[in-house]
């Protein structure tokens, strides 16, 4: 590992694999939501409601895509997407279940915290690249939507 330039190799998320009853769980309360919404005149909702249950029944059996990060001069990439450092306004490195992950607030209105995991690199030298390009570590926490997920088994 060089002082430059930094690449590693993560999968998207932890896969999880899905048991019958899981499906069973998600139809049955899809089907209950789609009463409910019908019984209460919302058809269109009930039928939102179905295809939304069939659709992450869809994606549960599909596998995580594996990511290249790789930290350069002028900011993270993940694959062929660059995050420059000068839009990245703090980051932080939290280990939790999922593993060391990396966490950074950059300047965007939906979904400002971006997660990343570390894998098996090292955190110190990750801190010391962002440092030195004068980005703040500050305290962030996961975003809801990513430990929402991790709870349903995603």
């Amino acid at each position: 590992m060089d002082q430059e330039s930094l690449s590693w190799q993560a999968l998207e998320y932890e896969h999880k694999p899905k048991t019958a009853d899981w499906f069973w769980i998600l139809g049955a309360i899809a089907v209950l939501g789609a009463l409910l919404a019908f019984y209460f005149g919302n058809f269109f909702f009930a039928v939102f409601i179905l295809i939304a249950a069939f659709a992450v029944a869809l994606h549960a059996n599909i596998p995580p895509s594996l990511h290249t990060y790789n930290i350069r001069e002028d900011g993270l990439a993940r694959d062929n997407l660059l995050f420059p450092f000068r839009n990245i306004k703090s980051f932080s490195v939290v280990k939790n279940s999922l593993g060391t992950l990396l966490l950074l607030d950059i300047n965007r209105v939906a979904f400002p915290i971006l997660t990343i995991p570390l894998g098996n690199v090292d955190k110190d030298w990750v801190r010391q690249v962002f440092r030195a390009k004068k980005i703040p570590e500050t305290e962030l926490e996961i975003p809801l939507a990513e430990r929402l997920m991790d709870v349903l088994g995603f």
